[in-house]
């Protein structure tokens, strides 16, 4: 393993471990900040500071050349899919002061879906064909049913949404 896929993989390692670490405030009452003794963190820094480990997780992630990807390690293709699930609550995580509108036009969960399928096709295409017997198939078909899930609910969003602006027809 060369020095840039060493590189990665750590980067990959520490901000999954910060997505852990700061996903608490998932769990967290939006009232409650935690007091340490030099600095206290509101409730709303500890939400950013899990959007700001999950946003370079797939940056890193979506710049290894997929090419690459059959060398992951099943820790990090772990990691993926927790991230995966920590970018949609923080995409739906509704509080006060939280801008989810923001985390979906900086971070597109259906396009980090879309990116992480086609790569991994682009594996499956080079080491063996896409038989249901390659090891991608199965999380290809997860992340393309995913992506579909995820569209859908967000279609199913801006049609209430735009029902309650325009009000009744009268």
């Amino acid at each position: 393993m060369d020095a840039d896929r060493l590189l990665a993989s750590l980067a990959l390692h520490y901000y999954s471990a910060e997505m852990y670490l700061y996903e608490i405030c998932f769990k967290l009452s939006p009232s409650i900040g935690i007091d340490y003794s030099l600095e206290s963190l509101r409730f709303i820094d500890i939400i950013y500071a899990c959007f700001m480990a999950t946003r370079p997780f797939f940056e890193v992630f979506l710049t290894i050349p997929s090419d690459h990807y059959c060398e992951l390690t099943v820790v990090n293709v772990g990691h993926m899919f927790h991230a995966i699930g920590a970018l949609y609550k923080l995409s739906v995580f509704d509080v006060d002061d939280w801008d989810v509108s923001n985390v979906r036009k900086t971070l597109d969960l259906s396009s980090v879906l879309s990116q992480i399928a086609t790569r991994l096709e682009e594996i499956g295409i080079v080491f063996g064909g896409m038989q249901e017997n390659c090891p991608w198939f199965f999380c290809i078909r997860k992340l393309k049913l995913l992506k579909i899930w995820w569209d859908i609910t967000l279609a199913q969003e801006m049609d209430l949404s735009s029902a309650v602006e325009g009000g009744p027809d009268c």
